[in-house]
């Protein structure tokens, strides 16, 4: 499936789910995820890249 628009705004209930082998997702100026809790795993290696990093 190929989806190409100006403004996409998608809204879901409960839960979404993608399973893929890989997710790419780029944004030109700025990219935005909240939550009340967030959690990222790996098993082998997480990379943070840039200029600076606030945490906290």
């Amino acid at each position: 499936m190929t989806q190409v628009s100006q403004n996409l705004f998608r809204h879901t209930r409960n839960t979404e789910q993608v399973r893929a082998g890989q997710v790419d997702i780029r944004a030109d100026d700025y990219a935005r995820l909240h939550a009340h809790n967030t959690v990222i795993t790996s098993k082998a290696i997480t990379k943070v890249d840039s200029e600076q990093i606030h945490m906290g």
